[in-house]
């Protein structure tokens, strides 16, 4: 009883574990902008604003650090960005906003941003076909995340609110958690499984293997760095392996309750076995009546008389 009091507990700890990280997938991984980011130093005579791109699910981003009264100084429109380090770029929106620090707190930066669908089609017009490729590839793997989140999402959600609830209660009044806890480890696989595959194809598509050609393509910038972003590894490297644990740990809850109605079954047959077999048979007189034999010992002594 102490057992499945305990199990009960921590049922109850799984779903709300679960709960929390579905929401924080949903949020982190489908609308976190950064999923790639590449941050580079532009050389110009001697100064070196800072440039990022930064490449979401959906939308490109490109911030430059406006450096006044500089060869390297870039003019930030509200549709585009002109600097002397990279010439001049188009967005759907472009504006000045101030990057507050200690070391510099007059940091302005040019943040522009499109999606890639709009970048594509810019890149056809001008007949740049690797463009073109390189933007189509990062909106297939902004695709194939949302697909793939969206499907995670809702195992994990139909396998909270709707299995393991009503494992939780079976076993209080001490019934079999079949079918539902088998059904709640394989969606849990299937949604670590689908997890981890998104993220092999995002980053097939558009990941961090991107960074080496971004990098080698800006022959202007000094001392780039190519990181992935958090979502980015939250996908790889973090919700892959949480989902794994969970699913592991319910295929045990299932293998121990497989077990244990084994056992319980052993024990039921083992009962009926011993009370399906005859009872003992006596051997001679010895059921039978005590008197007769006082009759027989009477007449045996008048005999000798």
């Amino acid at each position: 009883m102490c057992g499945l009091c305990y199990a009960h507990e921590v049922y109850h700890f799984v779903a709300r574990f679960v709960v929390c990280f579905c929401i924080g997938y949903f949020f982190i991984t489908l609308f976190e902008p950064s999923f790639l980011s590449l941050t580079q130093y532009g050389t110009r005579d001697y100064f070196y604003p800072e440039i990022t791109e930064t490449y979401g699910l959906q939308f490109y981003r490109l911030s430059v650090e406006l450096v006044p009264l500089t060869n390297a100084t870039a003019t930030c429109g509200d549709t585009s960005v002109d600097s002397p380090l990279f010439g001049r770029g188009e967005f759907k929106g472009c504006k000045v906003t101030h990057h507050q620090s200690a070391e510099d707190p007059g940091d302005r930066h040019c943040d522009c941003v499109a999606p890639y669908g709009w970048m594509h089609q810019q890149s056809v017009e001008r007949g740049d076909t690797e463009a073109a490729a390189m933007w189509r590839d990062l909106r297939a793997a902004g695709v194939v995340m949302y697909v793939f989140g969206s499907l995670t999402m809702v195992l994990v959600v139909l396998s909270t609110f709707w299995l393991l609830p009503d494992v939780a209660s079976k076993m209080r009044r001490g019934r079999s958690t079949h079918p539902q806890d088998l059904i709640a480890a394989v969606l849990f696989t299937a949604a670590a499984v689908l997890c981890l595959v998104g993220g092999l194809l995002w980053r097939s598509l558009g990941g961090s293997a991107r960074c080496a050609d971004l990098v080698d393509a800006r022959v202007l910038f000094a001392a780039p760095t190519c990181e992935m972003g958090r979502s980015g590894i939250d996908a790889m490297f973090v919700t892959p392996p949480l989902l794994a644990v969970t699913s592991l740990f319910q295929w045990l809850f299932v293998q121990d309750r497989v077990r244990h109605e084994r056992w319980k079954a052993a024990r039921i047959a083992q009962l009926q076995a011993n009370q399906n077999q005859p009872a003992p048979q006596t051997v001679g007189n010895a059921a039978g009546n005590p008197q007769d034999d006082v009759d027989d010992a009477e007449t045996a002594a008048g005999s000798n008389v």
